[in-house]
């Protein structure tokens, strides 16, 4: 029954998308509530699924929300888009004249449609796109994986025994940090909003902008959390949600789009919150202050209970 259900589902989503574009596999794709338009790979699961059907059904996903209300928000003089994918975040809106843009990723593969994104976008002179992976250290040279399957999980961090050659295409890529790419910029800005969606990476991508954190009068970053990714890279999770209570005011979102103040929570609460396999998006501040964040919360709803500790921590 389910796999009828799945076929009806994904013919009425096919013709969807013909109806639309006149065509089964579009390439430039506009944006739900916005003027601007990716090109993407129309034969990548991610793309086809995140980027051209559920823009079609005007579905507004939780980062391309952040991103706009951020920016909109804190009027940054620097927006960093790390796990920049098809752009569909950092080519979503129009930037002020004195702000400077970054896309990030390590997939040298998704190059083609990244590159004639930036060209068609009216802030092209403001943007720049570096294809490496971001991490902790300097400037190098690691192992990332592709996956084939799903663009979006192609990763650094790759346990051996789940490799499959068929699933995963292995490549080296140069990385580096963000306090590296920018100092050699000669960065000297007071405003930053980041994103940063790097599976499992993002604990090492903070470590290494830590500097560039330092520096700013004010910031908003959303960043990906996820327990099973986070280990996978070596990570040890209580650790990680400890450095961030401590350097951040946190807001995490549940499964149904609300969020909790987050900064008194043990692990377990966490954990709690997260769901069955400890994902969630995180919203970071200064721990001092939370204005411009309760500001962008508007758009979610705030959580009303507090999550027990019945469940215990990845």
């Amino acid at each position: 029954m389910k796999r009828v259900e799945h076929f009806f589902k994904q013919a009425y989503i096919e013709g969807l998308i013909w109806w639309h574009y006149g065509s089964f596999s579009p390439q430039r794709i506009q944006l739900v509530d916005s003027d601007q338009h990716v090109y993407v790979d129309p034969h990548d699961p991610r793309a086809r699924k995140k980027i051209i059907a559920d823009t079609i059904r005007g579905r507004f996903p939780r980062n391309q929300r952040f991103w706009r209300e951020a920016v909109a928000t804190l009027q940054p003089d620097t927006a960093l888009d790390i796990g920049l994918n098809f752009g569909e975040c950092l080519f979503s809106i129009l930037y002020r004249p004195d702000t400077t843009a970054y896309g990030f990723d390590a997939n040298p593969q998704l190059r083609p449609w990244v590159e004639k994104s930036l060209l068609g976008h009216p802030s092209r002179d403001q943007i720049e796109i570096l294809f490496q992976l971001v991490s902790d250290g300097e400037k190098g040279e690691q192992e990332f994986f592709i996956d084939k399957r799903w663009s979006g999980c192609s990763t650094a961090a790759l346990d051996s025994n789940k490799y499959d050659q068929d699933r995963y295409e292995n490549v080296v890529v140069p990385k580096s940090s963000i306090d590296h790419e920018l100092r050699n910029r000669g960065w000297a800005g007071e405003s930053l909003v980041f994103k940063i969606d790097v599976e499992g990476y993002e604990y090492r991508v903070l470590t290494g902008m830590r500097s560039t954190l330092s520096k700013v009068n004010r910031f908003l970053g959303l960043v990906e959390f996820d327990g099973d990714l986070l280990e996978q890279a070596g990570e040890c999770v209580s650790e990680y949600w400890d450095y961030l209570r401590d350097s951040f005011a946190v807001f995490a979102f549940t499964r149904r789009d609300k969020w909790y103040h987050a900064n008194k929570f043990t692990t377990d609460q966490f954990a709690k919150i997260c769901g069955k396999h400890f994902h969630t998006d995180l919203l970071l501040t200064d721990l001092h202050n939370t204005e411009y964040a309760e500001t962008v919360l508007r758009c979610w709803h705030p959580a009303t209970v507090r999550p027990s500790a019945s469940r215990r921590a990845a």
